[in-house]
């Protein structure tokens, strides 16, 4: 077993998902996101954080505010001046999902669905973690999960990596089952 748990094709290392760091400076998915310090840059995603363009409601217009935000066509409707509240978006939390169940345990000849998995959120944690946003997840396992809640912290980050790694050494450690004791259990013959 201890030659079987050095093959880096079946089992995660934490050592193996730490070696992904240098991946964040090449690989770019925000195409055509650059950061520009200007609010009126185009295409651009701005440093400048302010009152967001995510739609949240229409609510009755109120003395003060913004003439501009007047929901032209709500107030048509209902005949009473409404306005639209927007949401300001300040960060973007990540939450990965990550399986390491019993059925990711098989994979090609090169490596396992399990390792390929661990190895991708590994990579998208670590870019995440860079752009300045709070990075969680979950880690499905046979008939549990491990949860962790979005934070800025690399310590958080290993704590996620850690929790894929003993979930993917948990996928071969299984028990055999009974099938015939199941059926006796629910009355039910083979």
């Amino acid at each position: 077993m201890a030659s079987q748990t050095k093959d880096p094709n079946v089992f995660l290392t934490l050592e193996h998902l730490l070696q992904f760091e240098w991946l964040n400076t090449v690989l770019n998915f925000n195409v055509g996101q650059q950061k520009s310090n200007s609010v009126l840059s185009g295409r651009y995603a701005s440093r400048l954080r302010g009152r967001g363009l995510d739609f949240e409601e229409a609510r009755p217009y109120v003395i003060g505010d913004d003439i501009r935000n007047i929901d032209w066509k709500v107030t048509a409707k209902t005949g009473v001046t409404h306005t639209k509240v927007f949401t300001e978006e300040k960060e973007k939390p990540a939450f990965i999902f990550v399986d390491q169940s019993p059925t990711m345990g098989f994979g090609s000849v090169n490596k396992t669905k399990a390792v390929v998995a661990g190895e991708l959120a590994a990579i998208a944690a670590y870019k995440i973690l860079k752009g300045g946003d709070r990075i969680g997840g979950l880690v499905m396992k046979d008939d549990t999960y491990d949860l962790l809640t979005p934070k800025r912290d690399h310590r958080n980050m290993l704590q996620f990596f850690q929790k894929i790694v003993d979930a993917n050494a948990d996928i071969y450690n299984r028990n055999d089952f009974d099938f015939e004791a199941a059926l006796k259990i629910h009355g039910w013959k083979a």
